[in-house]
């Protein structure tokens, strides 16, 4: 399966319109992105998490007539 799809791949690749030029700005692109997305989500995050400070809520007593 995975092979069909590298091949399908390697055929859009050859077939697409682009002069050679083209073709390597689009690979440069691509690898680009893929490269920033996957920095931007695997980058460690050295500062502490802050943990929000909770207000408590005091309901006024029930008055009982």
């Amino acid at each position: 399966m995975q092979t069909k799809s590298i091949d399908a791949l390697r055929l859009w690749w050859r077939d697409i319109n682009f002069t050679k030029a083209q073709r390597r700005a689009l690979a440069v692109v691509g690898i680009l992105a893929v490269g920033l997305s996957g920095f931007l989500i695997l980058k460690p995050h050295k500062a502490e998490a802050i943990t929000p400070v909770v207000t408590s809520i005091v309901a006024p007593p029930m008055l009982v007539i």
